[in-house]
C-alpha cells in the first residue's frame, strides 16, 4: 500500500512540475521531492489511524508539523527551480540596511 501511494504521489508532483515547465530534476530537487512524498505518506497514514481512534496531543502536533512542512517544501522546490532564491545583485545586505537606517535616524531633527 505504502509503495503504491508513494509512486502515485511522486507521479502527481512530477506531473505538476512538468505543467509548470520543469522536466529535469537535479539531486537537491530529488531529495526535496522525496521528502514531500514521505510527508504525504505519513499524513495519509495518520488520517487512516485517526478514522478509528482520536489523535493524541503529540500526534496532532506532529500531524500539524508535517502538514505545514509540505507547502514550504513545495515553495522551496519551485523556488530553487526558478532561481528565485538567488539574491539580487543590487540588493543590500543586512549590515548595509542597518547602516542606512542609522544614518537616516541621525539626519532627522
Amino acid at each position: 500500500m505504502e509503495a503504491r501511494f508513494l509512486k502515485r504521489k511522486r507521479a502527481e508532483i512530477l506531473q505538476y512540475l512538468k505543467n509548470i515547465g520543469i522536466h529535469e530534476l537535479n539531486y537537491e530537487k530529488e531529495v526535496i521531492l522525496e521528502r514531500i512524498c514521505f510527508l504525504e505518506l505519513h499524513i495519509h497514514l495518520a488520517d487512516m489511524k485517526a478514522l478509528n481512534t482520536p489523535m493524541s496531543d503529540i500526534a496532532a502536533r506532529t500531524y500539524s508539523g508535517f502538514a505545514s512542512a509540505i507547502p514550504r517544501l513545495m515553495v522551496r522546490l519551485r523556488s530553487t527551480i526558478d532561481g528565485v532564491d538567488e539574491p539580487e545583485a543590487d540588493s543590500p545586505d543586512l549590515q548595509q540596511y542597518l547602516a542606512e537606517m542609522q544614518a537616516d535616524a541621525r539626519a532627522e531633527p
